[in-house]
């Protein structure tokens, strides 16, 4: 088999790539290293925004296990604020290891070629030119050509390191840190914003620099994590299981089990190094398409996948496969402004860290008056990016910056 296309990594991203292209009658090859017949759940917390379910044209049947109405965001010191969809559903909540396999599997119904538990060791590079790859699996080495190969393998990623698209992470300043867990014993029987909304909170009371969320799903599971900024010499899995046991959140469990946990490094930076190359194009969290407020990646992912796959269809009629012809790619996530939203969140959350208790607070309080306020939190926690201008971003973030330093 000569592909036109290598994908390598099998997550949303990737997989959204592979359909793009198949759908097109490209040749893809998708290779992942794990076996895709039972996938594994990955630490995320598992929400999406209803609009990704219509750009993508995923029933919410197919993947989602919880309708959910809204967001609530908490201080420490009790006030909150109540983001809602008017009119419309808001987001829903799932399981990776279901969402991940459907769309693995809608990829190769498409005609994607499926190569998994198979880990990409090397790049081959011809010319100066990414041309294949080179795989280990249990049948032994393996090499594959293609005129363009696609980095779709997460936040570990050495395909772009070894094509020099980036260095490696600093850990100090491009890395987080999220321990995420399902836990039994959820009851939303107390109230109606237990069973159908997502909880954010954020106090140093849970752990320094953070932030935690409780996403219910079904069978009085919730899905709980823990994200840490600056993670030097922290463990968030210590904090998490501090935090499931918070008398905080205590009214919102009977007897609370952690059925499964993990920890996992999130890039925090925004996009980092070139996300193309000759006969190289990279996706996701490779190179940090990846909300460095929340840590949310999973719309960036799949986005920059659909983009890069009408890239390489564009790239073939033409057959050019040259990090020029390529720069059409960065054009369309450019468009989508999603450097603008990524600086906007960092931008956020360092205003929020330098005095997480009180500057929580104050916004939350900001929030209840102000409409671009309530826009720029809302893309925040959302990943909602259609209806925010980089001049309401601009506009929305002077004013929160006005806000703390006139009440301190």
């Amino acid at each position: 088999m000569t592909p036109d296309v290598i994908v390598v990594g099998a997550g949303p991203g990737g997989s959204i790539a592979a359909e793009t292209m198949a759908e097109a009658g490209l040749n893809v090859l998708l290779i992942d290293k794990l076996p895709m017949d039972s996938r594994q759940e990955k630490p995320c917390g598992g929400g999406i925004p209803n609009q990704v379910l219509i750009d993508f044209d995923i029933k919410p049947e197919n993947v989602v296990e919880k309708r959910i109405k809204g967001s609530i965001i908490i201080a420490s010191d009790g006030n909150q604020y109540t983001l809602e969809a008017k009119g419309k559903d808001y987001g829903w909540n799932m399981r990776r290891a279901v969402f991940d396999k459907f769309l693995t599997d809608r990829a190769v119904s498409a005609g994607a070629n499926l190569l998994d538990r198979t880990r990409v060791v090397d790049l081959i590079i011809k010319n100066g030119k990414v041309s294949g790859v080179v795989c280990k699996n249990d049948k032994g080495v393996l090499e594959y050509e293609a005129p363009l190969t696609i980095a779709a393998d997460g936040v570990g990623s050495q395909t772009v390191i070894k094509a020099g698209l980036r260095n490696k992470w600093n850990v100090e300043r491009d890395i987080g840190q999220c321990a995420v867990a399902f836990v039994e014993g959820y009851n939303p029987s107390n109230d109606d914003e237990n069973e159908y909304y997502n909880r954010f909170y954020l106090s140093n009371q849970i752990a320094p620099n953070a932030y935690a969320w409780i996403f219910p799903l079904n069978d009085h599971v919730a899905n709980i994590g823990l994200g840490l900024h600056r993670t030097k010499g922290l463990n968030p899995m210590h904090y998490l299981l501090k935090f499931i046991e918070w008398e905080g959140i205590a009214d919102k469990f009977s007897k609370p089990k952690v059925i499964w946990k993990r920890n996992h490094p999130v890039p925090l930076c925004g996009i980092k190094g070139k996300t193309v190359g000759d006969g190289i194009i990279a996706i996701g969290d490779s190179v940090g398409f990846v909300s460095p407020m929340l840590g949310e990646g999973i719309i960036y992912a799949m986005w920059t996948g659909k983009l890069a796959g009408k890239t390489a269809i564009e790239a073939r009629e033409s057959n050019d496969y040259s990090k020029d012809n390529f720069k059409k790619y960065k054009r369309a996530y450019k468009k989508m402004r999603f450097p603008n939203i990524f600086s906007t969140h960092r931008a956020l959350r360092d205003l929020l860290m330098s005095d997480v208790d009180y500057n929580v607070s104050q916004i939350i309080k900001l929030a209840k008056t102000d409409e671009d306020a309530q826009a720029i939190i809302e893309n925040a926690l959302t990943g909602e990016s259609r209806d925010i201008s980089p001049e309401l971003m601009t506009r929305a973030l002077l004013l929160i910056e006005k806000a703390l330093k006139k009440d301190k």
